[in-house]
């Protein structure tokens, strides 16, 4: 979970609460967030990790709101997280707060759909599954590789929220 205060035209101060410690994917989210905030100006100031879970970031998010009410942007390393923080956020009052969340799973886009977050980062899952057995067969046949398989990511917002669950919703069956 990974928390800004934006003051105007001054420097960012960020508050982090990572996913799980020593986790490759977790680091490398937080290492992109941490690159990504520092090229817009933002300096780190508490880092705790919420291990991924939504009870756990939302004890982490209320006491950090109480140190930091300035606050104004948190981004989760995924959506879980993400729903833990909007909980203690509204707890709080804080309805004025833009949360991200990172997953795109449907819980955390219905999230996005009934307002609780601003947005998620959607991997494809369903695209890394097909791309990965497509690889796959081509190894087995002894057929060249790419080095490299983007299956790309969606940023899911209240513009896209309802058509992107409607995907997710198709790939796996439910509709």
């Amino acid at each position: 979970l990974h928390l800004s205060i934006r003051r105007q035209r001054q420097m960012c101060i960020r508050d982090r609460i990572g996913g799980v410690q020593g986790n490759t994917t977790s680091d490398a989210r937080e290492a992109g967030f941490i690159a990504g905030l520092k090229e817009g100006g933002v300096e780190t100031v508490v880092k705790q990790y919420g291990e991924g879970l939504a009870d756990k970031a939302a004890s982490l998010m209320e006491n950090i709101l109480t140190s930091n009410p300035d606050l104004k942007v948190v981004v989760a390393n995924n959506d879980e997280m993400a729903s833990g923080a909007a909980k203690a956020a509204k707890a709080a009052g804080r309805d004025d707060m833009v949360i991200f969340g990172f997953d795109g799973i449907q819980a955390g886009v219905q999230n996005v759909i009934d307002g609780n977050v601003a947005g998620t980062v959607a991997q494809d899952p369903y695209g890394m599954g097909y791309k990965a057995v497509e690889a796959a067969v081509k190894a087995a046949k002894g057929e060249k590789l790419e080095e490299f398989i983007d299956t790309g990511s969606t940023v899911v917002t209240k513009d896209n929220a309802e058509e992107y669950l409607g995907k997710l919703k198709e790939q796996l069956g439910e509709k």
